[in-house]
């Protein structure tokens, strides 16, 4: 290196001749109470999703069916079975300048049309899962899906429509 060269000076040291001996290997070995760990927390896994996946299955019961249940201030105005409907059935509930029409057909429900401001139960969209509802909040009406009949399981326990967070 000259006097004017601007880069720093480098110092090299030499390269011992047991350099090779002291690289840092992991010495970790996998015994068998890892083994069991991991066989655990596999089996825990699969467990949960099996019974995810029966509790599901198990919702609605050969014996049972799907019904639409409409009900305006907590009291029940209109029902109707889901099963077999082919041919919509409409239902309009009116009072105090509020007008809701909901609508079933195929298996499937929906509040059709509201003279509501925001119109969240209307692009709610069609429901047909056991435990889903579509809710007007101004005029207090909701619509949900019951599953009714032999082996079904409570109104309020039917909901296993399950999502990434929880039931």
């Amino acid at each position: 290196m000259t006097t004017n060269d601007p880069s720093p000076i480098r110092t090299v040291t030499p390269r011992r001749a047991d350099a090779d001996k002291h690289v840092y290997r992991a010495h970790y070995r996998f015994c068998r109470w890892d083994a069991v760990v991991v066989l655990f927390v596999l089996l825990l896994a699969g467990g949960l999703v099996f019974g995810l996946y029966l509790s599901a299955k198990n919702s609605l019961s050969a014996s049972s069916h799907k019904e639409a249940v409409l009900t305006v201030d907590g009291t029940e105005v209109w029902r109707v079975s889901l099963s077999g409907l082919t041919t919509a059935k409409e239902y309009t509930v009116t009072g105090n300048g509020e007008k809701i029409v909901v609508q079933a057909e195929n298996g499937e429900a929906r509040v059709l049309s509201s003279t509501c401001r925001d119109q969240i139960c209307v692009r709610t969209g069609w429901i047909s899962g056991v435990g889903q509802t579509a809710v007007c909040l101004p005029y207090r009406v909701v619509l949900r899906i019951d599953a009714v009949g032999n082996g079904a399981a409570a109104p309020s326990d039917t909901n296993t429509s399950y999502d990434v967070i929880s039931k």
